[in-house]
């Protein structure tokens, strides 16, 4: 075997483990099938090549070796004018020259091999010679200028896109594409157009070396962003929205609770995931968590649909056999009920850390006037139906002052579950004649300072006039709680003795 055949089956030798390699690793779907034609059809040149020159004095051996070359030639341009298509949308990039070119360069290829198949009779595309340069016709240079064309387009399409990316390994990937597709096309040209013809075709070794930079990139740049594991088995059940990315920050994989969580079809492999996740949780930062992993934080998510949530993104490092890392995977467990229920507690908690506070064991400005003593049993008619259950707070009496309904709604259940029996008044006049009424049992005021009529303030001021010699604590709240419709401003502390 010669060496020129040995170069050939090198060629074809890495072709099957590139091919195989990205056959079981699985290109994202928008690579799909774009990558696998352009290594079948890098194979199938290949192969012809060897079997053209190993049997080269057999005519018909000869002629199915050399239609097989053409074929793959012909299918090759296509190839990768498709994947270049697909690749430049995947990583972003919204320009794309001659995007409709596809269709009419599959038309013209289409054609082309029909007239390399009936050669024969027509003699207008090649006449092969065995162990040298064929002699080429009309038919064949229509063929090698539109596919040339086609190649040279690829190059310039992902040399601009390598030129103007902003992301380092976006950058870097383009440029490898753009040698990996130089090397095998100036191979070829070189044969054809080379003044000196050569002893053998070198386009099957531009190949090899090829996928040679394959194989370095996919390993070391995320090129195709080819899947380790099969990661839909293992995830796409998991309850929580799982996003798995390259240590560029390419997208991998997500499970479908992801896709449903950021938006059906805004999460697509291969693509940089950045901006989506900037969009979603400003707090959040992948550039960071590379450094932090493993780790988990609390974040607030807006979904597209502008949703508010609470999501805990546990970070954590992913891993091949061997040890090397891939990347990250970003699991987002909804933690949106627990924040609700703990925002809840705090709000008990603010109450009863108030009413402690109201009973003296606290410290705040304290105020003093006295209630005239009256013996008239407490009145009922503005009392409330809320069921006390016996705590320490039982029977205390409690007058809640306020023009905003939702309060008098909500605030009122928070003080029965603690055991007072709560009043209600929706202005200061009306606070002022609940005052008089309930007398020497009331022992809590909560008040609005801002209300129609008869301010807070204003209504404090009469009581303190109307009701001189019986001590009172003022206290205000420390927290805004029961969420934001409430906006109680100071506490009212009307009697002495709250146990």
């Amino acid at each position: 075997m010669s060496e020129a055949q040995i170069a050939t089956l090198l060629g074809i030798v890495l072709l099957v483990a590139m091919s195989t390699h990205v056959f079981y690793r699985r290109p994202p779907a928008a690579l799909w099938p774009a990558l696998p034609m352009v290594f079948l059809s890098a194979l199938i040149f290949s192969f012809g090549d060897l079997l053209a020159s190993i049997w080269s004095e057999d005519l018909e051996i000869r002629w199915a070796g050399m239609l097989m070359v053409y074929t793959g030639l012909l299918m090759i341009a296509p190839g990768w004018w498709l994947f270049t298509t697909r690749f430049s949308e995947m990583v972003g990039h919204q320009k794309i020259p001659f995007r409709s070119a596809f269709p009419v360069l599959v038309t013209i290829n289409v054609l082309l091999w029909i007239t390399l198949i009936t050669n024969p009779w027509h003699g207008q595309f090649i006449e092969t010679r065995p162990l040298g340069r064929s002699e080429y016709g009309p038919l064949w240079y229509v063929t090698a200028i539109v596919n040339y064309a086609a190649l040279c387009a690829t190059v310039f399409v992902h040399a601009r896109e390598g030129y103007f990316a902003q992301n380092p390994t976006i950058r870097a990937q383009c440029w490898i594409l753009v040698v990996a597709v130089s090397i095998p096309m100036s191979m070829s040209m070189y044969y054809v157009f080379s003044p000196v013809a050569l002893s053998f075709d070198p386009t099957a070794l531009g190949y090899a070396f090829s996928c040679l930079l394959f194989l370095f990139a996919v390993e070391r740049r995320d090129l195709f962003v080819l899947e380790s594991v099969s990661l839909p088995g293992v995830l796409d059940h998991d309850a929580d929205p799982i996003v798995i990315v390259t240590r560029h920050h390419q997208l991998i994989y997500a499970n479908p609770n992801a896709q449903a969580l950021f938006g059906q079809g805004r999460l697509n492999p291969g693509a940089p995931i950045d901006e989506i996740l900037a969009l979603a949780v400003p707090s959040f930062s992948l550039a960071g968590s590379d450094k932090n992993a493993p780790h988990s934080q609390e974040h607030r998510f807006t979904s597209p649909s502008g949703i508010e949530s609470y999501v805990l993104i546990e970070v954590s490092i992913v891993e091949r056999n061997h040890g090397d890392e891939i990347g990250l995977c970003l699991r987002l467990r909804d933690r949106t009920a627990l924040r609700n229920a703990l925002d809840k507690s705090e709000e008990h908690f603010a109450l009863f850390e108030t009413l402690d506070l109201a009973m003296g064991k606290g410290q705040g400005s304290t105020f003093t006037f006295m209630l005239p003593p009256q013996e008239r049993s407490r009145p009922s008619s503005k009392k409330i139906g809320f069921s006390a259950s016996p705590t320490r707070f039982a029977n205390r009496d409690v007058l809640i002052v306020d023009d905003e309904a939702p309060i008098r709604a909500i605030l009122p259940r928070h003080l029965a579950v603690a055991g007072f029996n709560v009043h209600l008044a929706s202005n200061g006049e009306q606070a002022l004649t609940a005052v008089e009424e309930i007398g020497p049992a009331l022992h809590l005021v909560i008040m609005d300072i801002t209300m129609p009529g008869l301010s807070g303030i204003e209504t404090w001021s009469h009581l303190r006039k109307t009701h001189r010699g019986q001590p009172l604590r003022r206290m205000g709240l420390k927290r805004n709680w029961v969420r934001n419709i409430l906006f109680i401003a100071s506490i009212l502390i009307v009697g002495t003795h709250l146990c």
